[in-house]
């Protein structure tokens, strides 16, 4: 639709009908103002009155994105340009319905949003507790280099789960420990765009169980995506991790974390490698079971090579005057 104000500040409008729960966006683009003002608003009413939503934008942007996921009423929604108070304006403004559809495990689902800064709101569920990658590969925008933008929500609650994810060529969302349920990924672009791009839902890479200072080789399958290794230890075992060889592309960034988990889940250690190779100590560790390694590029848009090995430190007791041989044969012994 296009956008053509004839007074000063005049409100440009247009309707748009929605059920209650659906998805939509409302971008604008080539916005220009009859004013050295730059700013303008995008709002949208709800059927009943009052504001559901508003933005700020600005002429000198791209463009003007406002992304909306379930809308609370059924009826019509009125959407409002509101330039500067003394400029008149003109532009392009899509009002287009989300993407919908269902992402499956280990399945790759080609993604295209065709309309100008169209969203997507996908569902997936699991049955069990699972730790998921869900990975964006192949993004192409027009405009080139749009960063399309996205998060995970609980379809039960409405709540956000695990981290944002920004992206312009391709990367992974993590989603470490996720409890069995349903969710909906909701996917958009920045500022107003279409694109197209190829998703895999996949389980974390590895999830295996390490040898006491085993090296254990990985990559990970797509960029960002992260990795689950377990050991067995005591209660009151020290150990050491290393995390050597290390390979991220596109360079320099090799950059990796790495978390240690107890049997019940909780953290032992969380730490950062910006080297080709790094060691950590965890001593004592508080519980006797089965302990999990977390590996994942510290850039959602690396892939990452590298060999991790976990190994049981030497004990012994110092005796004065006399020798101690000493042998630690894997990396990062302790």
């Amino acid at each position: 639709t296009n956008i053509a104000t004839t007074t000063p500040g005049q409100y440009a409008t247009a309707t748009y009908n929605a059920v209650a729960g659906d998805s939509f966006s409302m971008a604008v683009t080539s916005a220009a103002q009859t004013s050295a003002v730059t700013s303008y608003g995008l709002y949208l009413i709800r059927p009943s009155g009052g504001v559901e939503a508003a933005l700020g934008c600005e002429t000198t942007q791209p463009g003007c994105e406002l992304a909306l996921r379930s809308v609370p009423e059924t009826g019509t929604y009125t959407i409002q340009v509101r330039p500067a108070s003394d400029a008149t304006m003109t532009g392009v403004l899509t009002i287009a319905p989300a993407v919908t559809g269902e992402l499956a495990l280990n399945t790759p689902t080609p993604l295209t949003l065709g309309a100008i800064g169209q969203a997507a709101n996908l569902s997936f569920s699991t049955t069990s507790a699972q730790s998921l990658s869900l990975s964006l590969d192949d993004v192409t925008t027009v405009p080139a280099n749009t960063s399309l933008y996205g998060y995970v929500i609980n379809a039960a609650n409405g709540f956000r789960v695990g981290p944002e994810i920004s992206v312009t060529t391709g990367g992974s969302l993590n989603l470490p420990d996720l409890p069995p349920g349903a969710y909906f990924l909701w996917l958009r672009p920045v500022y107003p765009a279409t694109t197209t791009l190829q998703m895999t839902l996949r389980s974390f890479f590895g999830d295996t169980s390490l040898g006491d200072g085993t090296p254990q080789d990985f990559i990970n399958l797509s960029p960002g995506q992260s990795g689950h290794y377990t050991f067995q230890a005591q209660a009151g075992d020290s150990v050491g991790v290393a995390l050597t060889n290390i390979v991220a592309t596109p360079p320099p960034n090799n950059f990796a974390g790495v978390i240690v988990y107890d049997p019940s889940g909780a953290v032992v250690r969380s730490d950062l490698c910006q080297y080709h190779r790094c060691t950590w100590v965890a001593r004592n560790l508080p519980k006797t079971g089965t302990y999990r390694v977390r590996v994942e590029p510290y850039y959602s848009n690396l892939r990452l090579s590298a060999t991790l090995t976990v190994a049981k430190a030497v004990t012994g007791t110092l005796t004065p005057d006399q020798p101690f041989n000493l042998t630690l044969d894997a990396p990062g012994r302790p």
